[in-house]
């Protein structure tokens, strides 16, 4: 007798709009847009943050740029910015303590990663970048170039965790700076990060040690991408010694990029090996 149940539900359909196809209209984008930021707006609380879901692991504090405040004020800032949105929440005064929320609940992570792995999505990287965007100084500047030079010394990993995220660190401060020193930093950690492609059996890899256990990945071991390669190629060719080095990379290793969007800070793509 089998223990499955006979029908399985891939959703609830109470819990979820039907889908249409009605022509576009911009101002009923907007104004769902605006309904979302509303709604976070009015969630918000300057000491806690935002409620996690109640299925995110029982976290009370969930702050990373990945799926944390970091990431909602990073995103209701870029619509604010690109005139999307209207929001009179001001960020400005919680972000010390979201950094330090921050660093606390890095700290949980403990049993696999160092604390002085510099993260762009999960980490202090993603909470300095999203200061440097909204309250830019020569401090925090400072910090986040000293925490984006760590990763020099540390594991390559990848994007959530690694050298792939500080890089795409530095490719934001260079546009918002043009200061050479984040030109330098990217170009170093690309060699480092090439440097430790592999040639396998299977082609060329990067070992990944991540939560104990050692893999072989061309990208990122959460989703059919290539973050590690898209991040050598960014947008300005002035970051790169040979603007030409990482696209030939991309092409004789046989990836294909089919689709590159960028918004704000995330970087999406789909590549096929």
């Amino acid at each position: 007798m089998s223990i499955l149940p006979t029908k399985l539900a891939l959703y609830e359909p109470e819990r979820h709009v039907v889908l249409e196809a009605p022509p576009w209209n911009p101002d009923a984008a907007k104004s769902a847009i605006q309904e979302i930021v509303d709604d976070a707006a009015g969630r918000f609380d300057a000491d806690q943050f935002w409620p996690s879901h109640p299925m995110e692991d029982d976290r009370t504090h969930c702050t990373p740029l990945y799926r944390g405040a970091a990431g909602v004020i990073w995103a209701i800032d870029y619509l604010r910015r690109q005139g999307a949105a209207k929001c009179d929440v001001e960020f400005v005064p919680v972000l010390p303590g979201l950094l330090a929320a921050n660093q606390a609940e890095f700290a949980t992570f403990g049993e696999f990663f160092s604390s002085e792995q510099a993260s762009l999505l999960m980490g202090d990287v993603g909470v300095l970048l999203l200061t440097m965007r909204l309250a830019p100084n020569d401090e925090i500047a400072d910090e986040l170039h000293r925490r984006v030079t760590a990763n020099l010394h540390l594991p390559v990993m990848e994007l959530m965790w690694g050298t792939p995220g500080t890089m795409l660190a530095a490719i934001f401060m260079y546009e918002m700076t043009g200061q050479d020193c984040w030109r330098q930093i990217y170009q170093q950690q690309a060699e480092r990060l090439l440097g430790d492609l592999e040639e396998t059996e299977l082609g060329p890899l990067w070992t990944q040690d991540l939560y104990g256990h050692i893999s072989r990945y061309l990208g990122c071991p959460y989703r059919k991408s290539n973050p590690n390669v898209l991040v050598m190629q960014p947008t300005d060719m002035r970051l790169r010694n040979n603007p030409s080095d990482a696209l030939n990379f991309a092409r004789n290793r046989g990836v294909l990029v089919q689709r590159q969007m960028r918004t704000g800070l995330v970087v999406i793509c789909h590549v096929r090996s």
